[in-house]
């Protein structure tokens, strides 16, 4: 897969999602559900044996670890605050796991 293939996925996705925030009530960041199903649709495509440039997912991955520290960063409780620097590290040492285990 190719890198235009995977950020024209993720266009499309955005759109995807944005209607379904639009249309239900399932609140979800359009922008962020559309990088998660594209990284997760990477790697079940890596798993049947699709070959693609490895580092578009740990890319895609780490966006996803950022945001899941912004998501913390908005709690109003303090201890949920208190968890970003967890999130990043854990999430950094995860994403590299699956990056090293599919790559």
């Amino acid at each position: 897969m190719s890198l235009p293939l995977v950020l024209g996925a993720i266009i499309a996705l955005f759109f995807v999602f944005l209607a379904i925030r639009n249309f239900t009530d399932w609140k979800i960041c359009a922008i962020c559900g559309a990088v998660v199903a594209t990284w997760t649709a990477l790697i079940i495509a890596n798993l049947l044996g699709y070959e693609f440039d490895i580092l578009i997912l740990g890319i895609l991955m780490g966006q996803s670890v950022t945001g899941a520290m912004y998501l913390a960063d908005k709690s109003k409780n303090i201890y949920i605050q208190a968890t970003k620097p967890l999130i990043i590290i854990v999430g950094t040492a995860l994403v590299y796991g699956v990056v090293k285990w599919l790559g």
